[in-house]
């Protein structure tokens, strides 16, 4: 079988009392094809300007600022946590579309993006999602969006033809009151995250919209691991120890370290110098959660953009095989950061979606899925063999061994884009 990492990331908004909550779907993990994409196929992508990437960077600060915030959270200590910084940033510009005054502003203020205009914000992320889906044939994301509108509540069509234009998002009237609406949305899940949500709690009769983005994101590493898997001692964030199931290799990776954390780069497929890449912070120490959120918080870009421009090392890895399937709710997360008028019925200013008040979001959700297991992409790891035993004479390679909590990204490398965040204490 492939390595295969597959991301889920169902992220829902609602106005007035709805919470959707999707289930994943345990379903067997399909194949990559043996032979994907032929990285011949040249696809006219375009290029993000110096103010859209400078957008892309303060996505990122929101990323690892929500991410902090979701680890001090008492509900996930010593809980393993993953979650979707992409998502997080696209589902708020979305929300930001309908808002005004106040409540945009606050919006716009976490984001990062208020000396941006709104019209600005979402044509970076139209290209932003059309550079991801295409830069590596090898690699698949994809990126769905839809509103769900109460079939007797009136919704302004600028709202809906931004969504249109600029996410891509399908526009569905329902009646909130019946199953059938329900079952509708569990298919639209189902459909965009290749069945692996198709399952969301009941619906309250009050709800009147509904925003959802799915994100799903499948690839194949572009090194080769040992196929041997090894049994060692895992020593969690309490200090208990468990034994799990280590997959080993010598390979070329990204390699820094700052006095705190050692971080390494592992790249997926190999076409276009590895775009995406899988970034695991490794603490010198065990640490908790809370802990590691903090310092990604303090190093964690400081890292990735040293692996983005520093050259590869060869560097004797070790990780544990790991799955982690769970939903967060970040109406607290976003309020500790600002976001508050958003969330108060008598504050909230959403009038860009619809006149009728109050109308405001009750929360936002978000839910995700996770596996990692140890076998390469063998196209790559024969590219890639043969540099790592160019130099015989080399000093001995350095060790990274993560059998301590640890925290790891996926990041598309061209955009800096950060996909995916999470932590396995």
């Amino acid at each position: 079988m492939k390595t295969i990492w597959k991301y889920y990331s169902l992220f829902a908004v609602a106005s007035v009392l709805l919470l959707p909550s999707c289930t994943s779907k345990d379903a067997p993990i399909p194949e990559i094809p043996d032979d994907p994409a032929s990285p011949e196929v040249v696809i006219e992508l375009p290029e993000l300007t110096k103010a859209e990437q400078a957008l892309g960077a303060q996505a990122n600060k929101l990323g690892f600022a929500a991410f902090s915030a979701i680890s001090q959270q008492e509900e996930n200590r010593g809980k393993d946590l993953f979650y979707s910084p992409l998502s997080l940033g696209m589902n708020l510009s979305m929300v930001a579309m309908g808002a005004r005054e106040k409540t945009r502003n606050q919006i716009q203020d976490v984001l990062g993006f208020a000396d941006a205009s709104i019209s600005e914000v979402n044509e970076y992320y139209q290209k932003l999602s059309t550079i991801l889906s295409g830069i590596d044939p090898a690699v698949i994301f994809e990126n769905a969006n839809s509103i769900w509108v109460q079939e007797d509540f009136p919704v302004k069509s600028d709202f809906q033809e931004g969504l249109s234009t600029y996410y891509s998002a399908d526009s569905r009237v329902v009646n909130f009151k019946t199953k059938a609406a329900q079952q509708a949305i569990e298919k639209w899940c189902s459909e965009k995250t290749h069945g692996r949500i198709d399952k969301i709690d009941e619906l309250s009769p009050n709800t009147v919209v509904t925003l959802i983005n799915a994100l799903y994101f499948k690839g194949a590493w572009g090194v080769e691991f040992g196929k041997k898997l090894e049994e060692k001692p895992f020593t969690h964030s309490d200090n208990n120890t468990t034994t799990e199931s280590f997959f080993s290799g010598g390979v070329i990776v990204g390699y820094e370290q700052t006095e705190q954390l050692a971080a390494i780069s592992i790249p997926f497929s190999n076409f276009l110098d590895f775009t995406f890449n899988f970034i695991v912070f490794l603490p010198k120490q065990v640490s908790s959660g809370k802990e590691m959120g903090a310092l990604l918080e303090q190093d964690g870009q400081l890292l990735i953009d040293a692996l983005t421009t520093n050259g590869p090392d060869f560097v004797r890895v070790s990780l544990p095989r790991f799955t982690i399937q769970q939903n967060q709710y970040l109406r607290t997360v976003l309020t500790s950061l600002g976001v508050k008028d958003a969330f108060d019925k008598d504050l909230s200013d959403f009038t860009g979606i619809s006149d009728k008040k109050p109308l405001w979001i009750d929360d936002i959700a978000q839910y995700t899925w996770l596996a990692v297991d140890e076998t390469g992409c063998e196209a790559a790891a024969a590219t890639l063999e043969a540099l790592a035993w160019a130099n015989l004479d080399a000093p001995e390679p350095p060790s990274f061994v993560a059998d301590r909590p640890f925290a790891f990204a996926i990041q598309e490398k061209t955009t800096g884009t950060l996909l995916f965040m999470g932590i396995k204490q």
